[in-house]
């Protein structure tokens, strides 16, 4: 068990992945991106038969280490490997960051050149994508720069003496287009948003003591999920828990969705008034969060609508026999905000 403070309070917390680390990344908070933080808690990796290349995926970073000379006829399939990789990280972002580790790359040879130039010069030019290329040698660098310069790219790349400079301009940015809004466009919005993508794209997993309660955030998503009976000594200390997370994340966002699973709690809809103080409710009034209640019982969930009718909630949320209905609507809802970039 590991204390971590959560809206002011000590919880014992069985901890499911990093909650420091992916939380301070989330917020700008002091704590930095580091090579051996992406390779750790990497998506997937993949590599070529050769020690030419391998790449670690974490989020939207590209993290590309490369070394030797490259055969010519390997070009079309290491380099279309590297697309495919955008591609598929495309599909969830909306700008993919390669981080290019040259170190143990020698200067390559001309044909080498022609080829990124003919075929891969014109990705500089997308919005969506950003090349980062870390070189500790400073005579490489000036190399490099001047190799930029000859094919007039030199603007369109950013070089690096290390990874901890790349890496901690790759946050800053992150952290700043984030803020401006949280699924800004639509191509950013997956088609695939279901309760499977999520769990897949977490963040942030947290389950409490005994399982009472489990967290997954995604993003600007969260989705708690609450099982079995809580006790009235318990009930103050877990909701002061839980509500702290949607604060924390709407410093990094400008809207939130809270997604609450009920379907597995022991509750009867006498015990509500317990659930009930003002406090804890706040988060329902906010136009920056939107909130949905899943229940598996079509029973329980006309008894969930009458009670927010009882308390005036009918307007501010919604209620979902499952979390992919609930998780449909909440796309539909970021797609009505998102920006067409037509």
């Amino acid at each position: 068990m590991t204390k971590i403070p959560i809206a002011g309070k000590n919880i014992e917390t069985k901890i499911i992945g990093d909650y420091r680390k992916r939380t301070a990344l989330m917020t700008d908070k002091p704590h930095l991106l580091t090579e051996q933080f992406i390779i750790e808690n990497a998506e997937y990796s993949l590599g070529s038969p050769s020690p030419n290349w391998k790449a670690w995926i974490w989020e939207n970073i590209i993290l590309l280490a490369v070394a030797g000379v490259w055969p010519p006829e390997q070009y079309p399939h290491y380099f279309s490997a590297f697309w495919d990789i955008f591609c598929e990280r495309k599909k969830s972002w909306d700008k993919v960051y390669l981080l290019f580790d040259t170190d143990n790359l020698p200067i390559q040879s001309e044909e080498f050149r022609v080829y990124t130039r003919e075929n891969w010069a014109d990705l500089l030019e997308r919005d969506d994508f950003c090349l980062c290329i870390t070189e500790s040698s400073s005579m490489k660098r000036a190399i490099w720069k001047s190799v930029h310069r000859l094919l007039n790219v030199l603007s369109k790349i950013r070089l690096f003496k290390d990874y901890s400079s790349a890496l901690k301009w790759i946050q800053e940015d992150r952290v700043h287009r984030n803020r401006s809004d949280g699924f800004r466009r639509r191509a950013s919005i997956t088609e695939k948003l279901n309760l499977e993508w999520v769990k897949n794209h977490a963040h942030i997993k947290l389950a409490g003591k005994d399982l009472l309660w489990s967290i997954t955030a995604c993003r600007n998503i969260i989705i708690l999920e609450i099982q079995k009976y809580w006790s009235s000594k318990d009930i103050e200390t877990y909701m002061n828990t839980v509500s702290g997370l949607p604060y924390l994340l709407l410093e990094e966002w400008n809207r939130i969705f809270l997604l609450f699973d009920v379907t597995l709690m022991e509750f009867d809809i006498k015990d509500a008034p317990r659930f009930l103080q003002a406090n804890w409710l706040e988060f329902l009034d906010r136009d920056d969060t939107t909130t949905c209640i899943v229940h598996g019982k079509k029973l329980d969930r006309f008894l969930w609508r009458q009670l927010l009718r009882q308390i005036g909630k009918t307007d501010r949320v919604k209620v979902f026999p499952d979390c992919n209905s609930a998780l449909q609507y909440i796309r539909k809802e970021m797609l009505a905000g998102a920006e067409d970039p037509r």
